[in-house]
């Protein structure tokens, strides 16, 4: 979801930004769940083509920022590439309203299309700030 936004959003700054999600557990080559792809859609954003990837030691230091959902997730980046702590934030550090998700975003597999609602305003919140923060410039 987060990345299907960061595209959508990203606009003119696409030149200088590209958007990549990765899990630290996930397994390779799934595919979004159905609930996703039909909820991403009504918001204008097609993910059906999104395949899942495990977060790797070289896309973390290549990375210009990190965006964990969860602080287990960030924690566990941390421990992992120690030099990485500046560049990896939780999404929901960038929430407009801070009470929204504070302590991140859960993920909302085998959950009800409620939560996935709740789940995905939060997301398509955090990630339009992320944006806007984003320098335009080298």
């Amino acid at each position: 979801m987060a990345e299907g936004f960061l595209r959508k959003f990203i606009g003119q700054k696409a030149r200088l930004y590209q958007a990549s999600s990765a899990g630290i557990s996930a397994p390779e080559g799934f595919s979004a769940t159905p609930e996703t792809v039909k909820l991403m859609k009504a918001k204008g954003v097609d993910v059906s083509d999104h395949h899942s990837q495990r977060l790797t030691t070289q896309q973390i230091r290549q990375a210009y920022r990190i965006f964990a959902m969860e602080r287990v997730h960030r924690d566990w980046i941390v421990n992992l590439v120690p030099e990485s702590k500046d560049k990896v934030f939780l999404l929901t550090d960038f929430a407009v309203d801070k009470t929204q998700g504070a302590p991140g975003v859960p993920d909302p597999i085998w959950m009800s299309e409620s939560f996935y609602v709740n789940v995905l305003d939060v997301i398509e919140n955090c990630v339009s700030t992320i944006v806007k923060e984003l320098p335009d410039h080298e």
